[in-house]
């Protein structure tokens, strides 16, 4: 196995036992902690480390740019879902995937 698959292969594996613990803790503790655990900084920390470690190092910075842009994109269609919610689901979906379409065009 080369150095690139070997990296690839343990960045699966890092994010899969990361999930799995975010899994266990909001089984064992609530969707409210498991969610707070599962969206934790150190996400996007072991996604940069694989990040680095198979491209170079511009990929890697403008990777990290777009981060808090797509957080906000994001945000903002949970946002929209939520005040479609009292109109019932289908609409929620509608209005929220409305909002995500128009914030990345």
């Amino acid at each position: 196995m080369g150095p690139f698959l070997l990296r690839v292969v343990a960045s699966f594996v890092a994010a899969g036992l990361w999930i799995g613990a975010a899994t266990m803790i909001s089984e064992r503790y609530g969707s409210r902690v498991g969610g707070l655990v599962g969206n934790l900084p150190s996400n996007s920390v072991v996604s940069f480390v694989f990040i680095s470690l198979t491209q170079d190092l511009s990929f890697t910075v403008g990777a990290a740019r777009a981060v808090p842009v797509g957080m906000a994109i994001n945000n903002i269609f949970m946002l929209a879902f939520m005040l479609g919610a009292a109109r019932g689901l289908y609409p929620a979906i509608g209005i929220s995937l409305a909002a995500w379409f128009l914030m990345v065009l």
